[in-house]
């Protein structure tokens, strides 16, 4: 079913137009400003028309058309009749459909104090067209108003979802364009309406917009049933018989395919998590019980119970995987609309340059024979085009293609001039220079955009100057533009710049970023309703992850930026968090902030941006020199701004420890995980199953048999809630030491075998290393880039007392097993009163700092006046089970 809003400026002498598309193939005509008098309603013999006048005054009129096999009325509305607010609103009974279609025409702007009790009041589908003539972000535009603001701010706390994107709708002759014409419809049924704007405006200064409602179609949902008992039978005999090899996988498919069916369901609004269990268990409930009414039969009304219990069952398991994988989804939070959508139905010479950084061997023939021969094809709905040859460009969705488009841009480091400085991800490109010198600036950018020019030409590669722009960002103003030019042409001079999705501006940045980030998440909350308001929809704890990963992650995108935001801004962030969860929740306008964090057990957004803010740069300490802002100037070492510096030094200064006791990477990281010998399960003593007396003589025949001309030493490390103490031994000496109380167990176990290879080893004998760490052996086996600190730091360790030992091993050992050696490390690591080692891991700062500000949330509301009203509530509380409390 189609729909076509337009706003016409008269019909009149348009008439001609209602004969083609988008006219001529909808069912219903939504028109303003239409013009006509009582007489000149008669447009086309297959409507019926429902219209309101413009009385006193030439101009407006309202005219909405049906078709003829449709029954409508016209709603009284109640307002009174105002050249300045022209309503007209039809309920219509189509197709055993019933909604309801609202016409608006506002020439002075809506006013939506004066219409949302109206809007309101409906328990059945509604849908909203018309010219508002009202501007806000939310929709595009780069200006609002208070009234706007209040339309914005009902709909958002509305069962009604925005339908339109940013395309503009209204063409001013000055050649301005904006989006004035608005389609709003009901929740409930936004999932399955479309709407666009027409490339032709058809004569007049407004373009129609067409919806489209899917819902009417009654397309079918379709089931795939397989019969696999039946495919591992003929799979087997197929297996059993003479078979060719090449012949082997057509027959198994062809198997496959035999006992493979597709069930069309009849034409209902299934859920999509619907699956065939539902759908059988379903049809033996309903045929059961109508079998016991009919009967009056117990044994068939307990089967019809039975099957009940199952669809029960069934249901809730299918909609909770379902949920999961869409929340899974929503973790990348450009998935967004595709989540969405799930729910609603150049010559290759990337090979030469591998060859000129040094990759060799036949990984570059498998490079070669990866680019050479491909084809593309063009899928519209269900046909494809036909096959073309692709000689440039990588195929997209392969892992490879990155790691090669990195290798093809290696070299473009060489085309930059002295003093310049570039960032690259992907394929954007951000070149800037730093001068106090405007001349100098303009002559080493126009130098670097030749080079550029000369690189793209070598490598055949074509950038866009109309896509590229240059922005000054320093704080003094411009008293004339350079003229930059690529490939002869001028580079345009914009206000701000764009990179990686944050707005960087010389005036106002924040400003410009919140604003951006914003209209974003606006837009999100709008078709979260879609979802959220479904009576198939999700469990409130997948809307909640999914307002999480999809909406209040654009904000922890940019937290080391916009953890400069004023008190003001952050108000704004918080107002965008509590509306989506009030979307998410069911929960209305009125609930208190405090009781609505509770509810939902979630952090303030503007604490979470500052604590992320500090995770990162506190990550970038841990990183040390191979952090991208590493500075060797710096104290800290990584380039910060005054604010950041206050903030990371108050935060050290809580925990009684400066930055440079942070346990960072060390210079030279380590690619290889065979560097020593570690034994976790190769032993017989290594079963925790044995009882201690075995473990214990078993282990010294090991020692005896394969560790004889060892230096033994073993290490502990224990934890509990006032201290924690790391402790070694050998037959020589020993340690013990108290640690920061923040860090784990892992990493007190950790630093307890690092400090005994710098403590206890000696150099001339082959060293054995026992720990009851079985997850510290574990992660030093399997390193990789993403270990743990602490575990790299002791990788370097014993890659340094490698140049001193024939061997380094470290063995496993089961902890309070009567072993002589693990028993003596456990005692001393229990005494309390010992030296201070001042190391602490980043992770476990991380982690600290993430429990702090989750308890901000319970602490705000247990001191607060709701606390002896409400006493205390369970976090993601539906606003139901409330209500029977």
């Amino acid at each position: 079913m189609t729909f076509v809003q337009w706003n016409c400026r008269g019909i009149k002498n348009k008439k001609i137009w209602l004969k083609v598309p988008p006219f001529s193939t909808s069912e219903f005509w939504v028109f303003l400003e239409t013009f006509l008098k009582h007489e000149d309603h008669r447009l086309c013999s297959s409507k019926n028309y429902f219209y309101i006048d413009r009385q006193g005054r030439p101009g407006g009129g309202l005219l909405t058309a049906i078709p003829k096999n449709a029954s409508g009325r016209i709603i009284p509305t109640g307002f009174p009749h105002n050249f300045n607010q022209e309503i007209l609103a039809v309920e219509v009974h189509f197709k055993d459909f019933h909604f309801i279609i609202i016409n608006l025409y506002a020439p002075q702007g809506l006013n939506i104090e004066n219409v949302k009790y109206f809007f309101d009041s409906f328990s059945i589908p509604v849908f909203i067209f018309g010219d508002f003539n009202r501007h806000h972000p939310f929709w595009g535009s780069n200006r609002s108003s208070p009234l706007s603001n209040d339309f914005v701010e009902w709909l958002q706390n509305s069962s009604f979802i925005l339908l339109n994107s940013s395309n503009p709708t209204y063409a001013a002759y000055t050649g301005s364009a904006s989006l004035l014409d608005l389609s709003v419809c009901s929740a409930s049924i936004s999932h399955a309406v479309d709407c666009y704007v027409s490339e032709s405006n058809f004569e007049s200064d407004h373009y129609p917009v067409i919806i489209t409602w899917s819902i009417l179609d009654h397309t079918p949902k379709k089931i795939k049933s397989i019969d696999w008992n039946q495919i591992m039978s003929n799979s087997a005999t197929v297996l059993t018989t003479n078979t060719r090899l090449k012949d082997l996988t057509s027959k198994i498919w062809e198997v496959i395919r035999d006992n493979t069916k597709v069930i069309t369901l009849p034409a209902k609004n299934y859920p999509p998590w619907w699956n065939l269990s539902c759908h059988n268990f379903q049809k033996l409930k309903i045929f059961f019980r109508k079998r016991a009414l009919r009967l009056i039969s117990e044994p068939d009304w307990m089967k019809h119970k039975k099957y009940a219990a199952k669809l029960r069952f069934h249901i809730k398991k299918a909609s909770r995987n379902y949920w999961d994988k869409i929340c899974n989804i929503t973790k990348n939070p450009r998935m967004f609309y595709s989540m969405l959508n799930r729910i609603y139905n150049h010559t290759n010479q990337e090979t030469n340059t591998c060859l000129q950084l040094g990759i060799t061997g036949n990984i570059t023939k498998i490079l070669h024979n990866f680019l050479q021969n491909r084809t593309l094809q063009v899928r519209w709905r269900n046909s494809l085009s036909g096959t073309k040859p692709v000689q440039k460009g990588l195929p997209q969705g392969s892992v490879v293609s990155p790691i090669l488009f990195v290798c093809f841009l290696a070299d473009f480091s060489e085309t930059l001039d002295v003093g310049v400085e570039y960032s690259i991800f992907a394929d954007d490109i951000f070149i800037f220079c730093a001068h106090t010198s405007l001349d100098h600036i303009s002559k080493k950018l126009q130098n670097t955009m030749e080079n550029v020019y000369k690189w793209c030409n070598y490598w055949k590669l074509n950038i866009s100057p109309e896509k590229c722009s240059i922005a000054d960002l320093s704080k003094k103003k411009l008293q004339s533009i350079p003229r930059i030019t690529y490939a002869g042409f001028p580079l345009p001079w914009k206000q701000n710049i764009k990179y990686l999705g944050i707005n960087f501006s010389k005036i106002n940045q924040n400003g410009i970023i919140l604003k951006t980030i914003r209209s974003k998440a606006l837009r999100k909350i709008n078709a979260l309703k879609s979802i959220a308001y479904k009576n198939y929809g999700p469990r409130t704890k997948d809307l909640i992850n999914i307002v999480n990963n999809s909406i209040c992650s654009l904000f922890y995108y940019s937290c080391s930026i916009t953890n400069k935001f004023s008190e003001t801004q952050y108000k704004a962030c918080n107002t965008i968090q509590t509306m989506a969860l009030r979307v998410a929740l069911g929960l209305p306008k009125w609930t208190p902030n405090i009781v609505l964090m509770k509810i939902a057990g979630q952090e303030v957004l503007s604490e979470k941006i500052k604590r992320l803010a500090a995770q990162f740069f506190i990550r970038q300490l841990a990183n040390g020199v191979h952090s991208p802002i590493y500075d060797h100037n710096c104290k800290p070492s990584i380039k910060l701004i005054k604010r950041d510096e206050v903030m990371l030094a108050n935060l050290f200064t809580k925990l009684d420890r400066s930055t440079d006791h942070i346990i960072a990477f060390p210079d030279t990281l380590i690619s290889r995980s065979n560097f020593c010998e570690i034994f976790l399960s190769d032993f017989s003593f290594q079963n925790k199953a044995h009882p201690a007396f075995l473990i214990k003589d078993l282990f010294e025949e090991v020692v005896y048999k394969e560790f004889q001309d060892y230096h033994i030493v073993a290490t502990d490390a224990s934890k509990s809630h006032s201290f924690t103490s790391i402790a070694g031994i050998s037959n020589l000496q020993s340690f013990v030491y108290r640690i920061h109380p923040i860090n784990s167990i892992f990493k007190a176990e950790a630093l307890a075998i690092c400090q005994a290879l710098d403590e206890l080893s000696v150099t001339d004998k082959n060293l054995l290393l026992l720990t009851d760490s079985y997850s510290v052996l574990q992660a030093l086996k399997c390193l990789t880039i993403k270990s743990p600190k602490v575990i790299h730091r002791l990788a370097g360790k014993i890659l340094v007392r490698k140049n001193f030992h024939q061997k380094i091993s470290l063995v496993w050992t089961p902890g309070h097993s009567l072993i002589h050696w693990n028993e003596k490390a456990d005692l001393l690591s229990r005494r309390r009163s010992h030296p201070l080692l001042e190391w602490i891991a980043y992770e476990d700062i991380i982690s600290r700092y993430q429990t702090i500000s989750l308890q901000k949330t319970n602490h705000s509301f247990q001191h607060s006046k709701y606390q002896e009203s409400i006493i205390d509530i369970p976090a993601m509380l539906t606003l139901n089970s409330l209500a029977q409390k």
